[in-house]
């Protein structure tokens, strides 16, 4: 478990070059690409599942969210420079040259649907991991100066079979699939161990796409301390993050958000 320290911002496609150029001069590095494909899942509706615990204290439903690294030439193509430019080609809802269907085999192991149950065969397959993510609701307070959240992550290996489906997995343990997005995106390393990465999301609708930061980027500047009793270290980021703030300010506004639109109970969209 982490406790990640964030705040949030966001820019306009054509402040993009300079936001870039100014980020990079303040860490000395360049930016680095990356993307990823996220899924989230929710329990099973048609089970009934117990709310209280042996206490009989309210228990609430969490998503689960896993993700997975994809490969940027999925996007290029060879078609467009592998560095930071290659973000200014996606300002629509489509994702031109990416493969949908690459997804489909991501989550259910085959796109033939003859292929998608385990087999009875070991896994040789050294690209099925995923990333297990579970969140609590960020802190709450009005006078903390960054969103404080607490994350469990664990890396699944392997569900096992050389079709292995991580759909079926998931519903063996009574989650089922609630929605998916794709992030593409640069991160920069800053001082103290500070990340902020400026990325575009698309929300994946059968095989269509609908980005969801058309027009801008989304902004976030974080920084991940271990342990949630190590407040030294709590204190050291939250400085760091507030020595960012500081500098930025002006030109980019980095705030917390809503600790709701970073909610991940199950009961969570229907408050909003």
């Amino acid at each position: 478990m982490v406790q990640q320290l964030s705040l949030f911002s966001a820019i306009d496609d054509e402040s993009y070059d300079l936001c870039i150029s100014t980020l990079a001069t303040l860490s000395g590095k360049p930016p680095i690409l990356f993307s990823s494909f996220s899924a989230m899942f929710k329990p099973n509706p048609s089970y009934e599942i117990e709310r209280v615990n042996s206490k009989n204290q309210l228990v609430e439903q969490n998503r689960i969210k896993l993700c997975k690294e994809l490969s940027i030439n999925d996007f290029s193509q060879g078609k467009y420079p592998k560095d930071y430019n290659l973000l200014k080609q996606f300002t629509t809802d489509d994702l031109a040259n990416f493969d949908i269907s690459k997804l489909t085999d991501l989550m259910n192991g085959s796109s033939d649907p003859d292929k998608m149950d385990v087999d009875e065969c070991e896994s040789s397959i050294s690209g099925n991991s995923w990333c297990l993510n579970i969140s609590d609701i960020p802190s709450a307070g009005g006078n903390r100066s960054v969103s404080m959240q607490s994350i469990t992550e664990s890396i699944i290996l392997s569900s096992g079979g050389s079709s292995a489906s991580i759909i079926s997995f998931l519903s063996e343990l009574g989650y089922i699939l609630d929605f998916q997005n794709i992030t593409l995106g640069v991160k920069l390393n800053m001082a103290n161990d500070v990340c902020l990465e400026l990325s575009k999301i698309w929300h994946l609708d059968g095989q269509k796409t609908v980005q969801k930061t058309k027009g801008g980027f989304l902004i976030k500047a974080y920084v991940n301390v271990a342990k949630g009793t190590d407040i030294k270290s709590i204190n050291q980021g939250i400085s760091s993050l507030a020595s960012l703030q500081k500098d930025l300010s002006g030109y980019i506004d980095l705030e917390i958000p809503d600790r709701k639109a970073m909610d991940s109970r199950l009961d969570n969209l229907d408050d909003i």
